[in-house]
C-alpha cells in the first residue's frame, strides 16, 4: 500500500494522491456497505418474482470452472439460485485438476437441489476460451450470459435485464460492476459506466461484466478464439458489438468483481499476456472495419489502448479556424464565413487558443470514419489544470442536464476508470471547442442554430445523434483556454427548456 502511495505521489503529485485515498476511503467504508451491496428486501423480491413478462426468455449463463476454491464457488452458485427471475440454465464445464476434485462433488451436489444446473467435467484444462465454449454448447437459452466462476450476480440482475429485453428489444446488454476484495462489502472500486460507444470499446474493454447477448448474435460473431486468450473478452465483446442490432445499458451494479492475487480485477500485471491479446483484438476487429490505425498501449495505463487513425489524404490544411472573436472584427456573415471555408471547420469560443498541429491531427483523424460527425478535446486552463474533460448528460421531462466533468484537476490525472487517457464517444459537444465536417455546418444554420451559442451546440448535437451520427472527445487533444475565456458557469451546470 505505501509503495502505492509512494508512486501516486511521484506521478500526479499530492493533490491527486490525496483525492485518491479519500475516494478509496469512501468506497471502502461509506458506498460499499451503504449503497452498493447485494441484497434485496422482501417486498422487491416477492414483486420481481410475481413480474409477468409478456414474451420471457431462458438465460443460459455459462462459467468456465478451474480449481476454483470452494467458498467462491459455493457462493457463485447461490448467488445465481437466489435470482428473483427463474427461467434460467446454468452451464458449467470443469476443467480442474485432480487435486481440485471437491469441485465436481460440489458441482453434483448442487445439481441434485436444483435441475436448472447443468455440469461437465472435461478431460482436460483446454484454457478459458475452449472451455467457455463446452459451457455454450450446453446452454438452450435463447441469451447466453457470461460469468466468471468466482464471481457474484446482484439477485435482480436477470429480471434487470430481462425488463431491459422486453422494453427495449435489446439484444446485448451490459451492466455497472463493482469490485469486492474478502467480504463483498469491502469494495475496491464502483464502475458506473458510459454508454455504448465503439470508439470506447476499442480503447479498453470497459463493457466487461455483466454481459448478456441473444444466442444468434453469437451464431454471426461466432464463439471465444483461444488465440485471444487473456483478453478473450474483449475479442468477443467486439465482435458481438459489430452484430448487434441494439446495445444497451443498465446504469445498476448488478455484478460483484472479486479481486484475489491471482485476478484481473486485483491487477493487470497478474496476467501481462493479456495486454498483448487485447492489443491483437483491437487490432483484428479495426482489420474487419477496414480501418487502417496503429493501436499501442497507454503507458500510465496498461488495459488501456490507444488507437490513431491513419489520416489518408487529409491534412490541416483542410481546416478552417473560425474563432468567435475574430469573427465579430471581419464583419461577415456566419453564412459568408462557412461558404470559403475547407471541408472541416474548427469553431472556437472566445478566449480559447488555436491548438498546436499535433492536437488538430488527432481531432481529425476521427473525421476518417463519416459516422463522426464532430470531435471536440479537453479544454484547459494556462495553469495545466481541466475546465472540461467531458461532459454527463440526461434529459428529464424536456429539460437538459448538462454537467461538465473533471474540473479542476491536473491535466496530468487519467481521470475516473482512466477516461482522460483515451479518446471517446460523447453525447453533447458544448465546451466551447467543435470540429465539425462543413456539411453539417451548413445544415446547422438551415434550421437557424448560432454557431456560437453554447445551448445551441446542445440542441445540435443531439440532432446530429438523431440523425445516426457520433461524437467523439479526444482527450489527449489541449486546447488552451486563456484568462478572458467566458466559463459561464462555475458550477459547470447548465440547463434550459427542450425546443423544437
Amino acid at each position: 500500500m505505501l509503495k502505492k502511495v509512494i508512486c501516486l505521489l511521484k506521478r500526479y503529485g499530492v493533490w491527486y494522491t490525496a483525492k485518491k485515498i479519500i475516494c478509496k476511503l469512501y468506497i471502502s467504508f461509506i458506498l460499499g456497505p451503504v449503497r452498493i451491496n447485494r441484497k434485496i428486501n422482501k417486498r422487491d423480491r416477492a414483486e420481481q418474482e410475481a413480474w409477468h413478462f409478456l414474451n420471457p426468455v431462458c438465460f443460459s449463463i455459462v462459467v468456465p470452472l478451474y480449481n476454483t476454491p470452494e467458498t467462491f464457488l459455493r457462493e457463485m452458485l447461490e448467488s445465481v439460485r437466489m435470482q428473483t427471475y427463474k427461467n434460467w440454465q446454468l452451464c458449467l464445464a470443469d476443467g480442474s485438476d485432480q487435486e481440485h476434485s471437491y469441485v465436481q462433488t460440489v458441482c453434483e451436489d448442487y445439481i441434485k437441489r436444483d435441475d436448472r444446473i447443468c455440469y461437465r467435467k472435461l478431460d482436460e484444462n483446454r484454457g478459458i476460451s475452449e472451455n467457455t465454449n463446452a459451457c455454450i454448447d450446453m446452454a438452450v437459452g435463447e441469451y447466453i450470459a457470461l460469468f466468471d466462476h468466482d464471481d457474484l450476480l446482484h439477485p435482480s440482475a436477470l429480471f434487470e435485464v430481462m425488463k431491459c429485453i422486453e422494453e427495449k428489444k435489446a439484444d446485448f446488454i451490459y451492466t455497472d460492476e463493482a469490485t469486492f476484495q474478502g467480504r463483498e462489502t469491502h469494495l475496491l472500486s464502483v464502475h458506473r459506466k458510459p454508454d455504448f460507444y465503439m470508439e470506447n470499446l476499442r480503447a479498453n474493454n470497459y463493457i466487461c461484466h455483466f454481459t448478456v447477448f441473444k444466442k444468434d448474435v453469437l451464431k454471426q460473431s461466432g464463439v471465444f478464439r483461444s488465440e485471444f486468450d487473456g483478453s478473450q473478452d474483449h475479442d468477443l465483446i467486439l465482435r458481438l458489438c459489430e452484430k448487434a442490432s441494439m446495445i444497451c445499458h443498465i446504469p445498476k451494479v448488478l455484478y460483484f468483481w472479486r479481486a484475489h492475487k491471482n485476478s484481473v480485477a486485483l491487477s493487470i500485471d497478474s496476467k501481462n499476456y493479456a495486454v498483448e491479446a487485447g492489443l491483437r483484438a483491437v487490432r483484428s476487429h479495426l482489420e474487419r472495419y477496414g480501418i487502417q490505425a496503429t493501436v499501442s498501449v497507454t503507458h500510465n495505463a496498461m488495459s488501456v489502448y490507444q488507437v490513431n487513425y491513419d489520416l489518408g489524404m487529409m491534412s490541416v490544411q483542410d481546416i478552417t479556424v473560425i474563432c468567435e472573436q475574430e469573427y465579430e472584427e471581419t464583419g461577415k456573415s456566419t453564412w459568408q464565413v462557412v461558404e470559403d471555408s475547407c471541408s472541416y471547420i474548427l469553431i472556437l469560443k472566445k478566449g480559447l487558443l488555436v491548438p498546436e498541429k499535433q492536437d488538430l491531427e488527432r481531432l481529425l483523424m476521427h473525421m476518417v470514419d463519416y459516422n463522426i460527425a464532430a470531435v471536440t478535446g479537453k479544454i484547459v486552463n494556462e495553469q495545466g489544470r481541466i475546465i472540461s474533460g467531458g461532459v454527463a448528460f440526461r434529459e428529464n421531462n424536456g429539460q437538459f442536464h448538462i454537467r461538465h466533468l473533471f474540473g479542476g484537476v491536473p491535466v496530468c490525472d487519467p481521470g475516473y476508470m482512466n477516461q482522460l487517457t483515451y479518446a471517446s464517444g460523447i453525447p453533447v459537444i458544448c465546451n466551447g471547442c467543435i470540429l465539425v465536417r462543413k456539411e453539417h455546418v451548413v445544415a446547422a444554420l438551415k434550421c437557424g442554430r448560432n454557431l456560437f451559442d453554447l445551448s445551441d451546440w446542445i440542441r445540435w448535437s443531439i440532432d446530429l445523434r438523431e440523425q445516426g451520427y457520433q461524437l467523439i472527445n479526444e482527450t489527449r487533444t489541449l486546447i488552451v483556454a486563456n484568462r478572458i475565456f467566458p466559463w459561464y458557469n462555475k458550477k459547470s451546470y447548465v440547463y434550459f427548456q427542450k425546443k423544437v
